[in-house]
């Protein structure tokens, strides 16, 4: 078991901290579209049929105005308790950037304990656990966090019709963070 910051407080690497690796939980189409040699899982897995995918086991749990029923430490009443949030830790500083804000904004330039960062918002990615059946689940999108200096520049990014570009070089960037057009696609 992990904390909040990565620390085991059970068992025998207890005070061992995990390492972060980036992770994005993007949309099947949003893949495909920027990682077209990608993989797929297969779903013939040699599970039963007892693990149905497609299936949520906890429907309407994210619910923003719900109750997380495996939560029982004491809450912060700043927020709804499910509030959807981008977290982002940089240093001893942690910042909860509200999903709703990013739907409206798509894109938040950020100084976090003296770093900059962008954060990126793409609509189109299913709630896996809001219906019983995650194709009929609500849309919520996607979102990212990136450093914002590439090569030695920091570059300030803003929407550009349905991706980003930063107002520097006007590259082009998709949500994994990679420039699809400009000189910083030519840098590489």
């Amino acid at each position: 078991m992990a904390t909040a910051l990565q620390n085991a407080i059970v068992g025998e690497l207890i005070g061992k901290q995990l390492t972060s690796v980036p992770a994005s939980i993007i949309s099947l189409t949003h893949f495909k579209t920027t990682k077209p040699e990608g993989t797929v899982l297969s779903r013939d897995s040699g599970l039963s049929d007892f693990y149905l995918y497609g299936m949520n086991s906890h429907p309407g749990y994210d619910c923003v105005d719900g109750s997380p029923f495996l939560f029982f430490d004491e809450t912060d009443p700043r927020l709804l308790l499910m509030e959807r949030v981008v977290a982002v830790t940089i240093g001893d500083t942690s910042v909860a950037v509200l999903l709703s804000v990013l739907e409206m904004e798509r894109v938040v330039n950020y100084t976090i304990d003296r770093q900059g960062t962008a954060v990126f918002f793409k609509p189109g990615t299913l709630a896996a656990p809001d219906d019983s059946y995650i194709e009929a689940s609500r849309y919520v999108g996607v979102t990212s966090v990136f450093d914002p200096n590439v090569n030695g520049q920091k570059l300030t990014s803003r929407l550009k019709c349905d991706d980003f570009m930063d107002d520097e070089t006007a590259s082009q960037w998709n949500i994994l963070g990679e420039a699809t057009q400009g000189p910083m696609k030519a840098a590489g």
